[in-house]
């Protein structure tokens, strides 16, 4: 049996806290070896981690930190340095843990230990998915500098949200919160550097540990360039590509309304989930809300600054593109079915939602917009 050391973390999916430095969890110290840049074809503690994980992936619920009753419907992995290139960590992700309208998710990081077969768990509180309930964001990416893993979860009605940097080294696992608030809003990380999306293997195939077993396992394989596209969809700097974007001023019109550049998308409701590359969060209605929905996916994501859904005041944030019309509003965009064109609207018409309808996370122009050219 694995013995697991349980540590103390953060929690990050509650109500916003104010930001913190790095704050290094004690853990037992990890033995120094030789830096994965070595040439050795087999690495001892490559060796000895894929043993260990192996038994970890064989029966991962007890690593889950799972209330009673409740089991993963997924449960896949990824092995990651965390910015420490001496020794490779165990990433579980656990998805389908919500119900209803829930896609929810929780990742664990876990590290072997220089002794033994122990391994150490950073039980820190990390949601990934969609939710109901306070529309709720979670996602995690792999940074392009080698620089770790980054998490960011917000809220879809008020953008709010925290966005941190999770390391580890000998003496245990690093949480860095990079930025809170509107997360929506602002690019977090340092010029030059992005997030990657991961690529997640199945904890029944263990072929990532047989790559470390024999010293071919590359510590950059897992992850996938973000496209330019890469933060369509959720209206957070992450994006569903794990890309941070800086936010891109909106241009104006004659009259002072913002302008919309982009491409309009007439589509159905599983055509706008796969727009934003999306799971569906309300299954089922889509036989409710079917379309069509006419949408402007924007040449470059810019921020916008519209009404908040609850009607509490306004709030700026980044957008990947805009609903112009849904249903018979819709109808007078066909002509434009993937037409390339720019329309005006009074921000003080555009609105962010503050549920889960589709598109998630996006402005609605309520009223007809201007079309200024095509």
């Amino acid at each position: 049996m694995i013995a697991v050391v349980a540590m103390a973390a953060l929690a990050v999916a509650g109500a916003l806290s104010a930001c913190s430095s790095k704050e290094p969890v004690a853990v037992t110290a990890l033995t120094p070896s030789a830096s994965a840049s070595a040439e050795p074809s087999v690495n001892p503690v490559f060796v000895k981690a894929a043993k260990v994980y192996r038994q970890v992936l064989a029966d991962p619920a007890p690593y889950l930190g799972l209330d009673a009753g409740v089991s993963a419907q997924e449960v896949t992995y990824t092995l990651d340095p965390l910015g420490d290139a001496s020794t490779p960590r165990l990433v579980l992700q656990a998805m389908n843990l919500g119900q209803g309208q829930e896609t929810i998710g929780v990742l664990r990081f876990i590290s072997v230990q220089p002794e033994g077969d122990d391994v150490t768990v950073l039980d820190a509180d990390y949601s990934v998915g969609v939710a109901s309930a306070g529309g709720f964001r979670g996602q995690v990416a792999r940074s392009s500098q080698g620089k770790g893993l980054i998490y960011t979860w917000w809220l879809s009605g008020t953008g709010e949200g925290s966005v941190t940097r999770i390391t580890a080294g000998a003496t245990g696992f690093t949480q860095e919160q990079l930025c809170e608030g509107q997360v929506v809003q602002v690019s977090c990380l340092p010029d030059g550097e992005q997030g990657e999306e991961i690529s997640w293997t199945d904890a029944s195939d263990t072929s990532l540990l047989d790559a470390l077993e024999s010293g071919t396992w590359d510590p950059t394989a897992s992850a996938s360039p973000a496209s330019d596209q890469g933060s369509v969809g959720q209206g957070t700097p992450l994006g569903q590509g794990g890309k941070l974007t800086k936010d891109r001023p909106a241009a104006t019109s004659p009259n002072g309304d913002p302008v919309y550049t982009g491409t309009v998308h007439m589509t159905d409701y599983d055509g706008v989930l796969a727009l934003q590359g999306q799971q569906d969060p309300n299954p089922g209605s889509g036989q409710y809300t079917p379309g069509p929905y006419a949408l402007l996916v924007l040449d470059q994501p810019q921020e916008v600054t519209a009404t908040n859904g609850d009607g509490q005041g306004t709030s700026s944030r980044t957008a990947s593109m805009v609903l112009l019309g849904y249903a018979e509003q819709a109808s007078a965009w066909s002509q434009y079915d993937g037409q390339r064109i720019s329309v005006s609207h009074p921000a003080a018409q555009t609105f962010w939602p503050s549920d889960t309808s589709l598109p998630l996370g996006e402005p609605r122009l309520n009223g007809a917009a201007t079309l200024l050219s095509r």
